[in-house]
């Protein structure tokens, strides 16, 4: 006895969930998403956590321009608005140097690179993304290949060079082809904010890209927009999604999975699909059980990977004033979306390494910033703002001497208002109308499949990227169980809002029913991040 049946039930919905359920609705068929929380949206959390009013970016916060449901979905008829300041990033160096992207200007970008960087630097730049970058953001929104297989397309020599940066760790990539250190590391810290690592192999890819720049913005309101407009694009076509639905089961039948059950007993029948927006380990050893899997499967997401070096913890503010970084740093610095400022070097980057190895807090906080005000002020109250600083620490249950984050929460969050208010002088305490933390330990509590506090469901590793990501037997959305498919940030290509897992798993899917897709092919935006010349 059955609860429902429909032709596909995805578990979990996250955004990649909700992507995949949007995508397969509007194709016809009966869609159910289950969630085992009162609200939906996975990692789009926004909320009032210091005063009432002010809206926190709890854990996804920035979002790409790249993203087929955007213009697939005309999110825009659902509330959807993503906003960009005019200057993107701002990386701060202690000496007061900066370097400075700007949204939808290379060439104002290059000039300000060019006062700080080396020509022949700026020259990579631009050589990497004319070679490479169209075939990074085109393997993007397509199942993984094989390094080997890579780069179709490229002239032979190209497709070559491609492959082998593509092979290395970052850090290689860019001690490769870039001679400023400063330049080295904006890339590295640009990388391992979003959870990159540059010392993991195979991951090469992921630091050339940083020789473009999809425009980089935030969600008018915060990410939970986002949450609600891919669900109310899933409801207006018919879908439907159950809160307070507990998965304890995917039913396997002969080899094929068939449906779920929940912890409460009900039970609901997929004919042709069934979905998991969550990591593999929860997936197949909680949901499929270990009876139903070979040994390497098992023995795979036994050993599974969490992301033990980029968790994050997350100061969130309330302020009277947004950061004022002048007149150590350019007026610029003040508008800018997103700050980058603690990490001057390779070698503070590695010692930030060091310590998170060690379990220990890093001593001189560095990471990313954003007041979300100074590019939406519906964040806060007229004349208020909301501001988020992000440390990469080590995961939940990896802190030395058996400290707990509980132990160690108010402490740290101290520290790094102290830190931010070297760059910015007057985050003075007595502006602060609330400061709340969000640690790796409640990041997990709260999002039980981001195991230790990261963000991606899994680390970056040459073993868990790419064509490995998760691992070879499912990197192609498709699993080892007929009809159970995989489109969570555990997928290619790994995490942060640009619906990478779910676009391509709708793409697996629809291509294993032999429907026509009403959706277009991927459209390839491409845009350097420097310039020499006007656009």
């Amino acid at each position: 006895m059955y609860d429902g049946e429909f032709d596909g039930v995805i578990v979990g919905s996250g955004y990649n969930a909700l992507t995949l359920a949007g995508y397969m609705t509007k194709q016809g068929l009966s869609i159910l998403v289950l969630e085992r929380r009162m609200g939906y949206g996975g990692a789009t959390i926004t909320e009032e956590v210091t005063r009432p009013g002010f809206y926190h970016n709890l854990h996804a916060n920035f979002i790409w321009s790249y993203g087929p449901p955007r213009q697939d979905f005309e999110l825009h008829r659902y509330g959807f608005k993503q906003v960009y300041g005019e200057v993107e990033r701002c990386y701060l160096f202690d000496d007061g140097e900066t370097l400075t992207t700007y949204t939808d200007d290379p060439l104002r970008t290059y000039q300000q690179f060019r006062q700080h960087l080396p020509r022949a630097d700026l020259d990579t730049l631009e050589d990497v993304y004319h070679r490479y970058l169209t075939k990074v953001e085109e393997e993007f929104y397509a199942p993984p290949k094989p390094n080997s297989e890579r780069g179709e397309g490229l002239p032979d020599a190209d497709r070559a060079e491609y492959q082998r940066l593509c092979g290395m760790t970052g850090r290689e990539v860019i001690e490769e082809l870039y001679g400023s250190d400063r330049l080295k590391t904006f890339i590295s810290m640009n990388a391992c904010v979003r959870g990159m690592p540059d010392f993991a192999p195979g991951t090469g890819d992921f630091f050339l890209r940083y020789a473009a720049s999809p425009k980089l913005g935030i969600i008018r309101g915060g990410t939970r927009q986002l949450a609600h407009a891919l669900a109310a694009f899933f409801h207006a076509h018919g879908g439907l999604i159950l809160n307070d639905a507990d998965v304890a089961r995917i039913q396997v039948e002969n080899g094929r999975a068939v449906g779920v059950e929940l912890h409460d007993g009900r039970s609901f029948r997929a004919r042709t699909f069934v979905a998991s927006g969550i990591d593999p380990p929860g997936t197949f050893l909680k949901l499929v059980g270990e009876d139903n899997l070979d040994e390497v499967i098992a023995k795979r997401c036994r050993e599974w990977e969490i992301e033990e070096h980029a968790a994050l913890f997350g100061l969130h503010a309330a302020t009277d004033v947004a950061p004022d970084y002048t007149p150590k740093y350019p007026e610029d610095a003040n508008r800018a979306l997103a700050i980058f400022m603690g990490v001057n070097s390779l070698a503070d980057l590695d010692e930030h390494w060091r310590q998170i190895e060690h379990g220990e807090l890093p001593d001189r906080s560095g990471g990313d910033a954003c007041c979300h005000t100074v590019i939406d002020p519906s964040y806060a109250p007229p004349g208020k703002h909301t501001l988020l600083f992000w440390q990469f620490v080590p995961a939940s249950d990896k802190l030395k001497d058996g400290r707990t984050y509980d132990d160690v929460r108010d402490g740290y969050l101290e520290h790094m208002a102290d830190r931010w208010r070297q760059y910015a002088p007057n985050l003075t305490p007595d502006v602060y109308l609330g400061k709340y933390a969000y640690t790796p330990s409640d990041i997990e509590q709260r999002i039980v499949n981001m195991v230790g506090g990261g963000c991606r469901q899994g680390a970056y590793t040459g073993g868990q990227w790419g064509w490995n990501r998760p691992f070879p037997e499912a990197n192609n959305y498709r699993t080892p169980i007929e009809n159970l498919y995989l489109c969570g940030s555990a997928c290619h290509p790994g995490g942060s809002i640009h619906f990478g897992p779910g676009y391509n798993c709708a793409n697996a899917i629809a291509e294993d029913l032999g429907v026509e897709k009403w959706w277009p092919p991927y459209r390839i935006q491409g845009k350097p991040m420097v310039s020499s010349r006007e656009s």
